[in-house]
């Protein structure tokens, strides 16, 4: 018999195991977007000044 999360039809394990791979993408969407933020950062050294 396994022990299930309540509200939700996972047992426990598969719960965690859903739990860290969501946390895992976020983790890896963040760091992608930190790496694409420095990349355009670095890239575009140029000043743009409104008159």
């Amino acid at each position: 018999m396994s022990n299930y999360v309540w509200g939700t039809s996972l047992s426990h394990a598969d719960y965690l195991q859903a739990k860290s791979f969501v946390s895992d993408v976020k983790s890896a969407t963040r760091d992608a977007a930190r790496k694409v933020s420095m990349d355009n950062l670095a890239s575009d050294s140029r000043c743009y000044c409104l008159k």
